[in-house]
């Protein structure tokens, strides 16, 4: 059987490649190779005694290959093992003595080649993991004088390998999330049973700094800070260790450099083995055992021995990085399934909303003023707010400042403030921590962090609930959100365009919008004029309508009635473009020839609002006939004949009405 390499087997769980073991199998083999090298027998079974592995040494002590023995009685090797009293365990047939836990006996052992030879064993029930296994750990006592239930050991390390051989079964099988504990059980098993005072184990640092991590220390004697930093002190020490090089020192005056030497006085350290954990060729941390009360001198054999340990601790830390990873993976593939579904989610709104938004098409001056404004804003990063009524196209609008702008590589994300409550808008926006919720399985990515390196549209801001205004002030001015359930910020870079129907002066007032935010959006405001404002945009607005209604339902256009069109634009449009939209699609729908009638809305023949008096009603409907005609009053084309009266007539309810037609002329 080949020696299995651990570095070998541990980069290449660490690497990623493609393996088809799992991480349990390669931390089994790199916890094997490490048993291998001990100089006494191992062997870990079941509860039953049926044999899951055997070190070199039992191959050697019993003649049998590894592969001959596993899967078999260890009654093959040892027949005179004593059995639990149900007969289905091994245990100590002593009286008095428990039948689980561990024990000690010196017995027979038998080779494959019959002869008998004298063994002492000792045996210990363990968890690993889901499974419940025994340890053996057998040692040739051939040259000992007689045997029986032994009082004295000729070997003092044969305990230290009985434990090492009990710490590698129980890390074979230990979850990840356990490792951490049994480090910290293990340091102070080891430091009882080499009679020294203190462990610890180093990690490395992103930085490339060691920091101890685990350690145990005898009682009665200061533990170590919380953070101990090697790069700080213990230089010397952390430069050997990175060049693969064991340390160890029996005096502290053996130690050269005045840095090192002067902490370890601090910490008490007297004599002090360092040995690096090297994993994949890689030095990741480090592994300490320490005298404290008295100096010491260490012989190859502990040295030898405390590697093994340093072994096994680096591949069980190779298997907890592993799954570390393995579940920052699954977490960053949620998070950027979530960042895409939700992207998605956003394009599809946005299509949506475009394609359900009348195009902003106009010759008129307010609206061409609009046109560039947009054009001058579009390029910079300041914040905008679009304000004006339902439908008058400051969705388009914001799609179009954002397409001209250098963030136009990214889609825009848009969020409809008025379709949230106040505590799932603020959920929505700066997002949550996994496990925030009860549902959480990811963290969820808020809709400003969704926008990072674009733009965010918050259509009906003024509907924010005061909580998720005060993250929005957060992100204008530090450029940070905080996600629920997050104890750090993320820092963002997102470009707002707001948008609003309502008067956020008012809402300011009355307390339902923060005077810090409305500074922060007001930075250049544009005002989206109402249809009513360009009455002369209407028909330029009605056949592009009625283009899209003829390819859409296959019926073609010559013409459109004058009086309808006539009756378009003198009425007020309470919905703007997009209640426009809605009636020529009506019309469209019942057209029955080449020559088109668009009806108003029903109940809509009203050309102003219905809450003036008869007088005012009547002045804001001759001034928008005279705006639509130039201050024209007489003649083809004049105001007179589209009202229906005669010019002298409506000459004297201008001048009734206090109506001058040059300030008509020239406000249009």
């Amino acid at each position: 059987m080949t020696r299995p390499d651990p570095n070998r087997a541990t980069l290449s769980l660490l690497s990623g490649a493609a393996d088809p073991r799992t991480a349990a199998d390669i931390a089994s083999e790199v916890l094997g190779a490490a048993i291998d090298s001990l100089p006494v027998g191992v062997i870990v079974a079941g509860r039953d005694g049926v044999i899951a592995r055997v070190n070199h040494e039992v191959e050697r002590l019993f003649g049998y290959a590894g592969a001959e023995l596993i899967g078999r009685s260890i009654d093959l090797l040892v027949p005179d093992l004593p059995r639990s009293s149900d007969g289905d365990g091994l245990g100590s047939s002593e009286p008095g003595a428990p039948e689980s836990g561990s024990w000690e006996r010196a017995l027979f052992g038998r080779r494959k080649d019959g002869s008998e030879i004298p063994i002492e064993i000792a045996w210990k029930s363990i968890q690993g993991g889901d499974a419940q296994l025994t340890v053996a750990t057998i040692a040739d006592i051939t040259e000992r004088r007689g045997f029986g239930p032994l009082q004295v050991r000729d070997d003092d390390h044969l305990e230290f390998e009985r434990l090492v051989g009990e710490l590698g079964a129980e890390f074979v099988n230990l979850r990840p999330g356990e490792v951490d504990r049994t480090i910290e059980d293990a340091l102070g098993r080891l430091v009882r049973v080499l009679e020294l005072d203190r462990s610890a184990l180093f990690q490395v640092e992103e930085s490339g700094d060691f920091v101890h991590t685990h350690q145990w220390t005898r009682p009665g004697w200061a533990p170590p800070s919380p953070r101990v930093s090697a790069r700080e002190m213990f230089p010397w020490h952390l430069a050997q260790v990175l060049a693969g090089e064991l340390v160890s020192f029996k005096r502290l005056d053996d130690v050269l450099d005045p840095t090192d030497r002067e902490n370890l006085r601090r910490l008490g350290t007297k004599a002090c083995v360092t040995i690096p954990l090297t994993i994949g060729g890689e030095v990741r941390g480090a592994l300490t055992f320490a005298a404290v009360r008295e100096e010491r001198s260490w012989t190859d054999a502990e040295i030898n021995r405390m590697r093994v340990v340093a072994h096994i601790f680096a591949s069980a830390l190779a298997r907890k990085w592993a799954d570390e990873q393995m579940r920052r993976t699954i977490d960053e593939t949620g998070e950027l399934r979530d960042r895409l579904r939700r992207e998605n989610e956003c394009l599809r709104h946005e299509l949506k909303c475009i394609l359900g938004t009348p195009p902003i098409v106009g010759h008129s001056t307010a609206i061409r003023r609009v046109f560039e404004q947009v054009r001058q804003v579009a390029p910079t990063e300041s914040a905008v707010l679009l304000l004006g009524e339902t439908g008058t196209g400051k969705t388009l609008l914001a799609t179009d400042i954002h397409e001209l702008s250098s963030r136009s590589e990214h889609p825009m994300v848009r969020v409809n403030c008025a379709s949230f409550s106040g505590a799932s808008m603020q959920g929505e926006l700066v997002g949550s921590e996994k496990g925030a919720y009860v549902d959480d399985e990811f963290r969820h990515l808020g809709r400003l962090e969704l926008a990072n390196g674009s733009t965010v549209f918050l259509d009906e801001v003024a509907d924010l609930s005061l909580d998720a205004q005060a993250s929005l002030v957060r992100v204008l001015q530090d450029k940070q959100i905080q996600p629920l359930g997050s104890a750090r910020p993320v820092r963002v870079d997102v470009r707002v365009i707001a948008a609003t129907r309502k008067d956020l002066r008012r809402c300011i007032e009355d307390g339902a919008f923060r005077d810090d935010l409305y500074y922060q959006l007001n930075v250049f405001p544009i005002h989206v004029p109402a249809l009513r404002e360009r009455p002369e945009d209407i028909p330029l607005l009605v056949w592009r309508f009625v283009d899209e209604f003829s390819k859409a339902y296959g019926k073609p256009i010559d013409a459109i009635d004058q009086a309808s069109m006539t009756a378009l634009q003198t009425y007020a449009w309470p919905g703007n473009a997009r209640e426009l939209r809605n009636v020529v699609e009506r019309a469209m729908i019942v057209a029955t020839g080449r020559r088109l009638h668009i009806p108003l809305p029903p109940n809509g023949a009203a050309p102003t609002r219905r809450n003036g008096t008869l007088a005012a009603i009547e002045k804001e409907h001759i001034a928008r006939v005279l705006a639509l005609c130039g201050g024209k009053t007489g003649g083809k084309g004049g105001a007179a004949a589209r009202l229906g009266i005669s010019p002298r007539a409506l000459r004297m309810k201008m001048a009734a009405l206090g109506l001058d037609r040059r300030r008509s002329r020239a406000a249009h």
